[in-house]
């Protein structure tokens, strides 16, 4: 049996580089009573996500195989007619069934980082209206303060009281892999926590590793994962107080790593209220794809309550279904400016009810973080 176990273990990695699962699922998008048919190929992680995210309730699976991908063109010519869309996750070596044919290519994560350089007037710039306010008011109207700690008694809280109850809650829906002990162990040795106290009580963590000229804000934890500490702006507070302590070491940035590649994302979104940039993270050896199979106004609404990151030939850009006219005013700039720019997104491509061709909107070349764009 050890010798079925090893040669199958060798052999696992190999196979999966050409074969994978094509999974069909159907159910009603999010504010829609219309059934939306998703294929999806090769690395499900996508399907995990959408499902939880983009249905009202989880979708069937309408079909499960496993497909060579060099037919995968035979499998979608058999299934388009009765498909609204497929995201095809393929290795590298396979891209080019994608290139030509898909409508979209995508990005499996993106980074995020903060420049917290220059004065802290200039770093306040950055922040969007609500984080602004919580940073000018942090002193008097809320009772939370911080401390740095490497004591191993507070690294043992920070694990199992905080960690694994937040990720277990907020990821219940998805088989994420948790750290181990001695993993995050390692990344404590090497960094601190940052523990936010409310009425001489620790109620939420992050463990933070200096590298370079940034400040790694590596995991995060609130103390039993209870809402009422969340209700206390706790994670609004580790940001905050991770930016400062950032900047008292003298450091220019603060990492806050991987969010998934949709502009509403929750974790994506709190770190952009805090002016984060994005950045294409590359961290995987496949390339996602999204083909529209059968335009309609339902491909609108989901990227209307789905805008995803995609990359183009000059960058970045933001996916979103778009109501508005195709000649867009300068308000509607602006709208757009607002809702969506961060730096390192170069543009907006808006698909429309009216045409299959995306509108395009590129963010001027000497954007900045100017009043309205401040001002959310």
């Amino acid at each position: 049996m050890r010798i079925v176990r090893k040669l199958n273990n060798i052999a696992s990695p190999l196979i999966s580089n050409f074969v994978g699962r094509a999974i069909i699922t159907e159910g009603n998008l999010k504010g829609s009573k219309e059934p939306f048919r998703f294929l999806f190929v090769g690395d499900h992680s996508f399907r995990t996500y959408l499902s939880e995210h983009a249905y009202q309730e989880p979708p069937a699976v309408i079909k499960n195989e496993i497909i060579l991908f060099s037919k995968l063109h035979n499998l979608i010519e058999r299934e388009k007619k009765h498909l609204d869309m497929a995201l095809v996750c393929l290795p590298k070596k396979f891209m080019h069934l994608c290139e030509s044919y898909s409508h979209f290519r995508s990005v499996h994560n993106v980074g995020q980082i903060i420049d917290i350089s220059g004065s802290w007037e200039d770093v306040k710039k950055k922040f969007k209206k609500s984080r602004k306010n919580f940073a000018n008011q942090v002193g008097k109207k809320y009772d939370l303060t911080f401390r740095v700690s490497n004591n191993i008694h507070d690294f043992n809280l920070f694990y199992h009281k905080m960690y694994l109850p937040y990720i277990n809650k907020k990821f219940s829906q998805i088989n994420l892999k948790l750290d181990l002990y001695k993993e995050m162990k390692k990344f404590f040795d090497i960094g601190f926590l940052v523990l936010i106290v409310h009425k001489n009580k620790d109620i939420a963590g992050a463990l933070c590793i200096p590298e370079d000229r940034s400040l790694m804000f590596r995991r995060v934890g609130i103390m039993d994962a209870d809402e009422q500490y969340n209700r206390l702006d706790a994670q609004m507070a580790l940001y905050y107080f991770c930016i400062v302590i950032a900047r008292e070491k003298g450091l220019s940035f603060m990492d806050t790593m991987i969010s998934e590649p949709f502009l509403s994302d929750s974790i994506y979104q709190s770190k952009w209220m805090w002016g984060a940039s994005v950045y294409h993270c590359n961290e995987l050896s496949t390339t996602p794809y999204y083909f529209i199979l059968n335009y309609s106004g339902k491909i609108v609404d989901f990227f209307q309550n789905n805008p995803a990151i995609i990359q183009t030939v000059q960058g970045l850009a933001g996916l979103i279904g778009w109501q508005g006219e195709r000649d867009l005013t300068i308000a509607n700039k602006k709208k757009l400016t607002k809702t969506y720019y961060a730096p390192g997104l170069d543009s907006m491509l808006l698909l429309t009810h009216d045409s299959d061709e995306a509108i395009e909107f590129r963010f001027p070349n000497d954007m900045r973080f100017s009043n309205h764009i401040d001002n959310i």
